[in-house]
């Protein structure tokens, strides 16, 4: 479900969106993403009745990648995710820049 909201969420942003793995064409920027953190927020009843959901999307660049990482902010925001952090890094293997931003999502029931 949550991959499902974060597929649509980003797809307005016409860049390529892809779960954890990418293998498409684009040869700029396409974004990837997985949630490294899932649990039960809120019980009752023995039951699960909130779900927290700790999500990292990913900016994959050969080029300047600033106003994507403004639109995927604002897109993750507008949803409901709440921004924690961001990082900038490089991996010289593939000689792209990397974005990583990490947002948290509460879904009730």
């Amino acid at each position: 479900m949550i991959n499902n909201i974060i597929t649509t969420t980003l797809s307005s942003l016409n860049v390529p969106v892809s779960f954890q793995k990418y293998s498409g064409d684009a040869v700029d920027t396409y974004i990837t993403f997985f949630c490294y953190t899932e649990k039960g927020a809120i019980f009752s009843d023995d039951k699960i009745s909130a779900m927290e959901f700790y999500v990292q999307v990913d900016i994959w660049s050969i080029v300047d990648y600033s106003e994507i990482t403004e639109s995927v902010k604002a897109a993750m925001l507008n949803a409901g995710f709440l921004y924690q952090s961001g990082t900038d890094l490089y991996d010289p293997d593939i000689r792209e820049y990397h974005k990583a931003l990490r947002f948290y999502y509460l879904q009730e029931d």
